[in-house]
């Protein structure tokens, strides 16, 4: 990719190249976080499927049949899930802001098109 300032002939990348690249690191890390959640999401089931089956077998309420470390692991996964969801919000807004205006912009070349189609039939 040019660099931007660079003379036109240089290769200068346009707004369009640049909200391309911007939306693949967005859509990258969004990627990342994702992985993040469902990783999270996954070993938060694992515990709940654990404390189950121990709950059960010793036929004991939670506070009793689970042990502190047991609760500082759950408290550790449900506060990286939360903090994963905070940093997903403004990405994933961020995106619907980029995709609406594209869709803008493709709805606003179709109107001209088509108005460019129109005339040139009258």
């Amino acid at each position: 990719l040019a660099l931007k300032g660079e003379s036109k002939g240089a290769g200068l990348v346009d707004a369009g190249s640049e909200r391309i690249v911007a939306r693949l690191h967005l859509m990258a890390m969004l990627l990342k976080l994702l992985d993040r959640k469902e990783a999270l999401l996954t070993a938060l089931t694992d515990m709940n499927d654990h404390a189950e089956n121990v709950c059960a077998e010793a036929n004991l309420p939670q506070d009793e049949a689970l042990d502190e470390s047991f609760r500082q692991q759950y408290a550790w996964l449900v506060v990286n899930i939360e903090a994963t969801n905070r940093l997903l919000d403004p990405a994933l807004h961020q995106l619907r802001v980029l995709s609406n205006r594209d869709l803008d912009q493709r709805a606003a070349l179709a109107a001209a098109k088509a108005a460019e189609i129109h005339a040139e039939k009258t």
